[in-house]
């Protein structure tokens, strides 16, 4: 019974620490799609931008706008680089969350069957101690019988 209690206490314990990366793995799912969304603007917010200084190329433009165009396409192609970084982490974090829930989930599966199999232990010691009070009772019984 005690063996039980320890399997217990260790399972409610796996079970806490299962349900902490479950929550870790959401709020890392969570930042990814942030940083995919993220990334998605920037490169719609270039193609946007290439379109616009194409049709003002064709439209003609000073040499002080098409420095002030080259410096912002610049700038929004580093963010970009920066934010495909960013993903790139967020996916590692996702697929290490990831790992350590299915650990946890795993362990606590672990002492999930070992708590039945305990139990199971215990109803088939519980049996053979009920068997053999009967087994006594019987022999009682036909002993007084047969005096």
């Amino acid at each position: 019974m005690r063996n039980q209690s320890h399997f217990v206490m260790l399972g409610s314990l796996a079970k806490e620490a299962a349900i902490k990366a479950g929550q870790q793995l959401g709020y890392v799912q969570q930042l990814r799609q942030q940083a995919a969304q993220q990334l998605n603007l920037l490169l719609d917010y270039q193609n946007e931008y290439h379109l616009k200084l194409n049709s003002t190329l064709c439209a003609g433009t000073t040499s002080a706008s098409w420095k002030n165009y080259q410096q912002f396409i610049q700038t929004l192609e580093q963010a970009i680089v920066q934010q495909r970084e960013q993903l790139i982490k967020c996916n590692d974090s996702v697929e290490c969350s990831i790992e350590q829930w299915q650990l946890k989930r795993q362990r606590l599966n672990a002492y999930e069957k070992l708590h039945k199999r305990a139990q199971k232990a215990q109803q088939r010691h519980e049996n053979c101690l009920e068997q053999q009070s009967m087994d006594e009772f019987a022999q009682r019984h036909h002993w007084s019988l047969a005096q």
